[in-house]
Parts: structure tokens; C-alpha cells; sequence
């Protein structure tokens, strides 16, 4: 039977979570990370996830995307970025123009237009980033690819906004070599 293997990051900073809107670029270090981006609603004051069926099961945090970065900060500032324009081009009628299109740099923001997602979410008001940092790009790479599988394993399919996910990413694991985050686990079933 193989060891389990704790990575060293695994001691770093908590999970934090903050609305979309609400990124700033100076709370955020510029470190490896592994990013969640959830869908919120209000309920008596306090934001609580969104249930979302899936296949297997039912998504009680309200996972749209998984995802992981060399420089966090950078990463979500594009993500907020490309987020907001779309829910800006909506509001505005013009979603489908070639300008808009051009200016949009993450795969989140780009998959909720062909998934029509954005007429579901209404605004970027309901979407909260939750991260955590790493010390080491290479554990925040696997911490992402261990919470795809895992969110896979538990719902049947991959979160909505990872449409680019295929089997040969989370396929290759050796699952009993490497243990998932306890911060980013909490956040599946």
C-alpha cells in the first residue's frame, strides 16, 4: 500500500473567500494558489451557496470553477476582469460583439456566454472567489487537479464552468500517493 503524502504547503494560509466584485488586487499575494469561483445568494443578510444539481449528487457549495495559478493575484484580477465585462456587455444587450470577445482572457467568463449562464447568475453580485495559497506552484497544481477529481468523483461530472476539463487532466493521478487539501476538501461532499 503506498504512503499517503502530506505536502509541506498544506501549512499555509487558511481558505478566503470574497465576493467577485469585491477583489482587490492588493489583499491578494502574488503567490501560487488554487482558486474556487462559488455561486451565492443572499439569504437574511449572509451569503449561502447555491445548491446545484448534478449527475450524482447535488453540489451544496455552489462550485461553478476550479482552478489554480503561478501568481494568484494576476489570476484573479483577470478572472474579476473578464467577469465583469460580460455581466457589463449583458446588461448593455451587446453580449455576442467581436470587441467583447477579444478583451475577455479567462475560460470562466468565456464559458458562462456559451453556457448562457449569465442571463441564470443575473450578475456578478452572486459569485464569490474562495482561494487559498501555496507555497510551491507544482502542490498548487495538484491541489487543483485533486479537487477536480474529487468534485468528479463525488457529482459525476466536472463543475459547470471547467468545460475544458477532459479525463487525461484528472486522469492521471495517483490518487493514494497525494492527500487533498483539508481547506479546499471542505468545500465537497
Amino acid at each position: 500500500m503506498a504512503e499517503v503524502r502530506v505536502l509541506a504547503s498544506m501549512r499555509s494560509l487558511r481558505l478566503k473567500c470574497v465576493l467577485l466584485p469585491n477583489i482587490k488586487s492588493r489583499d491578494i499575494p502574488e503567490a501560487p494558489g488554487v482558486y474556487v469561483v462559488q455561486w451565492v445568494e443572499r439569504d437574511d443578510r449572509q451569503l449561502v451557496p447555491r445548491r446545484i444539481p448534478k449527475i450524482l449528487n447535488i453540489d451544496n457549495a455552489g462550485i461553478l470553477y476550479i482552478g489554480s495559478a503561478r501568481k494568484l493575484r494576476s489570476r484573479l484580477k483577470i478572472l474579476k476582469s473578464s467577469i465583469s465585462r460580460v455581466f457589463e456587455a449583458y446588461r448593455g444587450g451587446s453580449l455576442f460583439n467581436e470587441d467583447l470577445l477579444k478583451r475577455i482572457e479567462h475560460t470562466a467568463a468565456e464559458t458562462i456566454i456559451y453556457t448562457n449562464l449569465v442571463e441564470t447568475l443575473g450578475s456578478e453580485d452572486n459569485l464569490q472567489v474562495c482561494y487559498k495559497v501555496f507555497n510551491d506552484e507544482k502542490d498548487a497544481e495538484l491541489q487543483e487537479v485533486l479537487m477536480l477529481y474529487r468534485y468528479t468523483r463525488c457529482y459525476g461530472e466536472p463543475p459547470p464552468l471547467n468545460l475544458g476539463v477532459g479525463r487525461e487532466h484528472i486522469g492521471g493521478i495517483r490518487r493514494k500517493e497525494h492527500m487533498l487539501d483539508p481547506d479546499l476538501a471542505s468545500l465537497l461532499c
